[in-house]
């Protein structure tokens, strides 16, 4: 009997040894998702940085549009055709300009909203395999202890 008891001692032993594999992965998989919230601290950061360009070239933006309004004012005040005419197509560029760099800013915004969304999906999915596989390992350390537990009841009681 002595023997058995040992044997299953040696059992629990190894099952022990197997869960503290367990025990590691899951110390890693913590650490993981460490590094993983740490990286979304930093994309954050950085897109907290770009929001303060948009945000400087924004002003800029109204900015050029209000000297744009002035030269609009003058050009009406002058009466000669030739100018006028000279006046249109240098705010017309102006304009053109103002659109591509809006439609720039447009495109750097979508791409970072982009970004963001696909680093929050493969955040979550992450989380949520780590999450499962610990439920799981939980699980079999609470079958394991239960197995062995009853099999020394068994013993006990055999």
């Amino acid at each position: 009997m002595k023997e058995q008891i040992h044997k299953e001692l040696a059992s629990l032993q190894s099952e022990l040894s197997r869960l503290d594999g367990a025990v590691k992965y899951i110390e890693d998989a913590k650490r993981l998702s460490k590094d993983i919230t740490e990286n979304g601290q930093e994309l954050q950061a950085k897109y907290k940085e770009q929001l303060q360009e948009v945000k400087e070239l924004t002003a800029k933006y109204q900015e050029l549009v209000g000297r744009a309004d002035k030269l609009i004012d003058k050009i009406d005040k002058v009466d000669f055709p030739t100018r006028l005419d000279k006046l249109d197509a240098s705010v017309t560029g102006i304009n053109q300009g103002l659109q591509n760099t809006q439609g720039k800013l447009e495109n750097i915004g979508r791409y970072l909203k982009d970004e963001i969304k696909e680093m929050k999906t493969n955040l979550t999915t992450k989380i949520e395999g780590n999450q499962k596989e610990i439920k799981t390992l939980k699980i079999l350390l609470i079958v394991s202890l239960a197995l062995s537990i009853g099999i020394l009841i068994f013993e006990i009681i055999k």
